[in-house]
């Protein structure tokens, strides 16, 4: 009768630790990972900003001029 519970409930104090130091580490490295793409698509010269002018030069190239 060994459940999940029972297996985590069963180690050693610094398996814990060193199981709960791994789950950090990952979770930091998926929050650096999601910021750094995060950053690149909205940053000048990203994909977000060139879609943006994109479409400023599209309705400037299209609208007649001011009077």
């Amino acid at each position: 009768m060994n459940t999940k519970g029972n297996v985590i409930k069963n180690l050693k104090i610094s398996k814990k630790l060193s199981l709960l130091l791994m789950i950090f580490i990952v979770c930091f490295l998926f929050v650096g990972l999601f910021s750094f793409y995060s950053i690149n698509q909205i940053k000048i010269n990203g994909n977000l900003y060139k879609d943006i002018i994109s479409g400023k030069d599209l309705i400037a190239d299209i609208l007649p001029p001011p009077e």
